[in-house]
């Protein structure tokens, strides 16, 4: 399963407010009227039931084999002006699947014309930005507690077909049934350098609930069973 890299995407978080400043660190802001990107919006339920808005630009049309994509501040809002100089505001979600010219006029799919667009400060998603290492963690548990397909959904099937990355509104509601077990598999099977106390904490940090919080010492040594299904034990 291919699943979501953030950091395949440029970071312009901290250096793009604007549609125009987007368009600028993309190379393509030339005042022309031509469709040069393409807006991609929508919010994500977290754990701790946030919802921020995420917020992606991408160069060319779906299916551009050089197409670039920009990830701009997260955000729940945005504000600009109409073609007559009118202030408007508006949901981040009303930016999704907008067309913009390489002056930086934004069309949005209903036909509204809006420029000068900014993005308002909203609910950062930094605290569920995953690393790699615990990305690796994460997926690891998942595939071994039989969750996998149900946790990792589609990103956007025309912004980047069949790839899918981690749902933390059904992350949380994963029970495991034996953390002690799993942990222990994990470090098993996993080529990374890990401690038990990274992977307990890449667990919670996902919203991974525990069944059993209170994990009891046992005298025997607990074997993973090679012709072990994943979830059967776990």
């Amino acid at each position: 399963m291919q699943t979501f890299d953030p950091k395949s995407i440029l970071d312009g978080r901290n250096t793009c407010r604007t549609v125009l400043d987007a368009l600028d660190q993309l190379g393509v802001l030339d005042g022309d009227e031509k469709p040069v990107a393409t807006v991609y919006a929508w919010e994500l339920l977290c754990p701790n039931g946030q919802t921020p808005g995420m917020v992606l630009i991408a160069t060319g049309s779906p299916g551009d084999c050089d197409r670039r994509y920009l990830r701009l501040p997260d955000s729940n809002t945005f504000r600009g002006t109409f073609v007559d100089g009118t202030p408007t505001r508006g949901a981040i979600c009303e930016l999704d699947r907008a067309s913009i010219t390489s002056d930086g006029a934004v069309l949005l799919s209903d036909g509204r014309v809006i420029r000068k667009v900014e993005l308002q400060p909203g609910v950062p998603y930094q605290h569920y930005d995953f690393t790699r290492r615990q990305d690796f963690i994460v997926h690891i548990a998942l595939k071994l507690v039989g969750e996998e397909d149900r946790c990792y959904r589609l990103v956007n099937e025309e912004l980047c077909p069949g790839v899918r990355w981690l749902d933390y509104s059904a992350i949380r509601h994963v029970r495991l049934r034996n953390v002690k077990k799993l942990v222990d598999l994990i470090q098993k099977i996993c080529y990374l350098r890990v401690t038990r106390k990274e992977i307990e904490t890449t667990l919670k940090l996902a919203g991974m609930h525990h069944a059993d919080p209170v994990i009891r010492s046992r005298k025997q040594t607990w074997q993973p069973n090679a012709t072990m299904e994943p979830g059967e034990l776990l």
